[in-house]
């Protein structure tokens, strides 16, 4: 009987000795001091599995953050699922978005709202439908140095800039409807460039221009009568639609433009015209190519 009770005492006792081993330390949790934060070097009680048995082991607030981080990093894709998508996250305050390998970064329907600005370095349309702005919530102020406008077939464009006088460029403009000016505004219509050329010799049948704009007003100088004719006209850089007026303020001399009449002629007029001071006529180019340029005549004026 005393061994019985013998060997019941010293199991007891072995008991008490694992249960103590395996245990945290002895202090009341009412006495612990609160700790909102975990440091790196923090120590952490957690219970592992050795052997069927379950030991006291300790863990640092490091340990334990680059544990977190690690299983982040390998299940984000199940995290966000295969398609990347927060579901029900409203705000982001310093977010970076990154399309990494699912190439596109999509917010679905009015996800996106901007209460103050928003940077970017680019905007593409997602698809051929998309637009900026709606009929019912248009946007009211648009701000650009620059309006490059693609044509449907997404093969020319056109570039609406203003310069520094305030004067808006357009390169060409196709009015459909109606033009409204207001009876204070002014319409400044197109204002010929104006320059000077001498012509060498009287006898010249070919008249040489080598500095012109798309509309030009030039004076000839005339070393006398130019009787033999001008039946040919060569502007350097014309194209089809440049417009050419010819007057001279010569007082002693006349010139004579010829119409064509050969094959090395370019001018088309009707009939011969001479020209004496302030006389004008006036030119279209009609034809350009490498072989030459042919030119119709608009008006002439016999002043």
């Amino acid at each position: 009987m005393k061994k019985i009770i013998f060997i019941v005492n010293l199991l007891i006792i072995l008991i008490s000795v694992e249960l103590f081993a395996s245990s945290p330390p002895a202090d009341s949790v009412a006495s612990f001091t609160e700790k909102t934060t975990i440091g790196a070097t923090d120590l952490m009680l957690i219970q592992t599995k050795i052997s069927n048995k379950y030991t006291w082991r300790k863990l640092t607030g490091l340990s334990l953050w680059n544990f977190v981080d690690q299983v982040i990093d390998t299940n984000k894709t199940s995290f966000l699922a295969t398609s990347n998508t927060f579901t029900g996250i409203q705000t982001f305050n310093g977010a970076v978005f990154d399309a990494g390998s699912h190439g596109l970064v999509l917010f679905d329907g009015d996800s996106v709202v901007c209460t103050t600005q928003m940077f970017t370095h680019g905007i593409q349309r997602y698809s051929v439908s998309s637009i900026i702005g709606r009929n019912t919530a248009p946007f009211f102020n648009v701000y650009t140095k620059t309006l490059t406008i693609i044509n449907s077939a997404e093969t020319d464009s056109s570039v609406i800039t203003l310069d520094d006088n305030g004067d808006v460029s357009i390169p060409n403009l196709t009015v459909t409807e109606t033009i409204n000016i207001d009876s204070t505004a002014s319409l400044r219509l197109i204002r010929y460039a104006h320059h000077d050329y001498t012509i060498p010799n009287s006898t010249d049948t070919i008249l040489t221009i080598l500095a012109a704009d798309r509309y030009s007003l030039i004076e000839l100088d005339l070393p006398g009568n130019i009787t033999n004719g001008i039946s040919r006209l060569y502007v350097e850089g014309a194209t089809i639609g440049t417009v050419i007026c010819f007057y001279t303020e010569e007082t002693s001399f006349e010139m004579l433009f010829k119409n064509y009449s050969g094959s090395d002629d370019n001018i088309y007029m009707g009939s011969n015209f001479t020209m004496g001071k302030y006389d004008m006529i006036e030119f279209i180019c009609v034809v350009e190519s490498i072989i030459g340029q042919t030119w119709a005549q608009r008006y002439r004026s016999d002043n």
